[in-house]
C-alpha cells in the first residue's frame, strides 16, 4: 500500500501464500489392513499371525481422526464405530452398534444414503461427498463422507468415513467476513493503497489513490505500468522490491 508523504508516497509491500492443503490417505490405509485381517483369517489361521492383523486394524481405526463406522451395506445396520464417531455424533458406541444409520438419524436428509450407497454398490467406494450430518442432540451438520467396501465371507460391509466440516466452514465464513472488513477499510481509507504484481501490474487501487495521483477513475490506473509510468525513478521499484526479499517488507519514500 502506499502512504501521501509531504515530499512523497511512503510505500508498504506485502506478499502472501496458501497454505497446501493435507491429503487424507486414512480410510485406504484402514481399509488395506482390514482386508489383510480377513486374508490372514481365510488363508492363515494360526492365532497369533490374527491377533497382530486384528490389532493392527483396531488401533488405527479406534485413534482415526475422522469419525469412522462399519456398517452393513444393504440396510446400514452399525457394527462397529471409532473415538471421534461418538464425538461427532454424541451417540456412545453402545448406542449405536446394532442400530442403523436412520434409526440413528445420522443423515439428515435420507436421500443423500441412498445416493452414497447406491455409488459404493457402483464403484465399490465413494469419496470426498458433501453431506449433511445430524448428531444425536439434533443438531445438523455440514460433512464429507467417504466409503469402501470390506472384503468379507458372507456379509457385504461397509468402512465409512465421516469428516466434520462445522469449524472449517465456520473458518471460512470468518475469513469472508473479514475480507469483507478489509475491503471496505480499503475503499474508505484516507490512505492511497493499492495491490500490484511484483511485474508492476495494478491489482486493485482505492479512491484516495485515484485523487492522489490526480486521475478522474481506477480504471485510468489499473490500465498504467506501474514500474514505467508512476515512479519519477524508475530504478526506485527495484529497490523497494530488493528491500522486500531481504525483509519481508519495504518502507520508503519516493516521487
Amino acid at each position: 500500500h502506499a502512504q501521501r508523504m509531504d515530499h512523497g508516497l511512503m510505500v508498504r509491500i506485502a506478499l502472501t501464500q496458501p497454505k497446501p492443503v493435507a491429503r487424507d490417505g486414512e480410510l485406504g490405509r484402514l481399509t488395506a489392513q482390514f482386508n489383510e485381517m480377513s486374508d490372514v483369517l481365510r488363508t492363515r489361521p494360526e492365532v497369533e499371525a490374527l491377533r497382530r492383523s486384528e490389532e493392527r486394524f483396531r488401533t488405527a481405526f479406534m485413534t482415526g481422526s475422522d469419525a469412522y463406522m462399519i456398517v452393513q451395506r444393504d440396510d446400514g445396520t452399525v457394527v462397529e464405530v471409532n473415538e471421534q464417531f461418538e464425538v461427532v455424533y454424541g451417540y456412545s458406541r453402545s448406542e449405536a452398534i446394532g442400530r442403523t444409520s436412520l434409526e440413528l438419524g445420522l443423515w439428515a436428509d435420507p436421500a443423500e444414503r441412498e445416493r452414497f450407497v447406491a455409488e459404493i454398490a457402483r464403484a465399490g467406494y465413494a469419496r470426498n461427498v458433501e453431506v449433511t450430518g445430524r448428531r444425536k442432540s439434533g443438531e445438523t451438520f455440514p460433512a464429507i463422507g467417504s466409503a469402501r467396501e470390506l472384503k468379507t465371507d458372507g456379509q457385504l460391509l461397509v468402512l465409512a468415513a465421516v469428516r466434520d466440516l462445522s469449524e472449517q466452514r465456520k473458518a471460512e465464513e470468518d475469513l469472508r467476513r473479514s475480507e469483507v472488513d478489509y475491503r471496505d477499510l480499503v475503499q474508505h481509507a484516507p490512505l492511497g493503497i493499492y495491490r500490484s504484481t511484483p511485474e508492476g501490474h495494478f491489482l486493485t487501487v482505492n479512491p484516495a489513490l485515484v485523487e492522489m495521483l490526480g486521475y478522474d477513475t481506477a480504471e485510468e490506473i489499473l490500465a498504467l505500468d506501474l514500474a514505467t509510468e508512476l515512479y519519477a525513478d524508475p530504478d526506485a521499484r527495484g529497490h523497494l522490491l530488493a528491500q522486500f526479499a531481504r525483509q519481508d517488507e519495504a518502507v520508503a519514500e519516493v516521487d
